[in-house]
């Protein structure tokens, strides 16, 4: 009998432990199901960039940024054009300001360095608005106002949107504002000083901007006459030419062209002639000082729109962050609770197998008499 009680007693332990173990390996799966619907629960997407608010936002900005891209070059030609301009301002005010020193002087010196400084001043200017060249379209040289080609001392023009919604176009036309001049000799013929080689060529009269192949060098050529009224000049000393001088972007010369400010009549020539280049400056710079603004204004719009919507990118993701977390939060929050209540079951589920496997060994034997009697 004690054997057989013996045995049903390990059959109970054994299946009240397999059930303690099939309760664990349940509370397990139960566990991994909590955590898989966790993470579907929780924000898949941190930001939806599908959203209708982002997706017009960021393609606002792809269409101004598209807009900035095509006129980048040209805003930047404009601008080389105007800063030209201004220095060339700067120069021709500081240059009448010298002339108008030198007025009364006896100083022969003086007249020299002042000759010296004009010339210098000539020579900046032409530096500056033969250096306003900008890469258009990534192959096209663009100067508004030097570098000038052909006879005529033609400049480049820009063709360019100015709004970018593509409703507004404006053509800026250059004009040459340095300092240059020719010599018209007595066959028709155009004889342009090349400041570099310092000699004088000469140029088919055809339109092609051609030179014929005769020059003069400049090294040793005088000045014998001169006659700012009409232009007639002729040259001598080491070579000849000869012809009528005509004056081309601000209309001034040289100091030698003003007997090198030799008499106050000499100097007061000049500084009419550079109240003159300011007034041709002001008058054919103002178009493009504008346009230049004009289109410096448009990108600056087309900015402040672009800083705009990047703004509200910024808050719409920041919106989709906090949706988010609130939504992951949520999710583990409603897990933690899960766990806390499985972790609960568990401690529960321990102390049903205990009172169990307590049960399955029947009470224990009475004491005293009634335990020796088997009770």
């Amino acid at each position: 009998m004690a054997a057989i009680s013996g045995s049903i007693t390990e059959i109970i332990n054994t299946h009240l432990a397999r059930n303690e173990f099939n309760s664990q390996d349940a509370i397990v799966l139960i566990t991994k199901q909590l955590i898989e619907r966790n993470r579907e629960e929780r924000a898949s997407v941190a930001i939806d960039f599908e959203r209708a608010d982002y997706v017009r936002a960021s393609k606002e900005i792809a269409r101004m940024t598209k807009f900035k891209d095509k006129v980048a070059d040209n805003v930047a030609a404009a601008n080389k054009a105007r800063s030209a301009l201004e220095w060339a301002e700067s120069y021709l005010t500081s240059a009448k300001t010298e002339l108008t020193r030198l007025l009364g002087s006896t100083s022969g010196t003086d007249r020299a360095a002042t000759a010296s400084v004009f010339d210098g001043f000539i020579q900046s200017i032409n530096s500056k608005v033969s250096g306003a060249n900008v890469t258009v379209d990534g192959y096209r040289n663009v100067n508004l106002v030097g570098n000038t080609q052909g006879p005529d001392w033609k400049t480049d023009t820009i063709f360019t949107p100015t709004s970018d919604k593509g409703a507004g176009f404006a053509v800026i036309e250059g004009t040459f504002l340095g300092i240059d001049f020719q010599v018209t000799d007595a066959g028709g013929l155009n004889w342009r000083l090349d400041a570099g080689a310092n000699t004088f060529y000469q140029y088919k009269n055809d339109g092609s901007g051609e030179r014929t192949g005769l020059s003069v060098p400049a090294e040793g050529l005088t000045i014998d006459s001169y006659d700012a009224a009409t232009g007639a000049i002729t040259y001598g000393g080491s070579g000849s030419l000869s012809g009528s001088l005509t004056r081309a972007g601000l209309g001034l010369l040289q100091s030698q062209y003003y007997d090198n400010f030799a008499d106050d009549t000499s100097v007061q020539t000049a500084i009419n002639d550079v109240d003159a280049a300011l007034i041709t400056l002001s008058r054919k710079g103002a178009s493009i000082i504008a346009d230049a603004a004009l289109l410096e204004g448009r990108i600056d719009l087309v900015n402040s729109k672009i800083e705009n919507f990047e703004d509200e990118k910024d808050r719409i993701r920041a919106e989709e962050l906090d949706a988010s977390k609130a939504l992951s939060k949520a999710a583990d929050v409603k897990l933690r609770l899960a766990l806390d209540n499985i972790n609960l079951l568990s401690s529960l589920n321990n102390g049903l197998v205990e009172n169990m496997v307590a049960l399955s060994a029947g009470p224990s034997p009475a004491q005293g008499l009634f335990g020796m009697m088997g009770y």
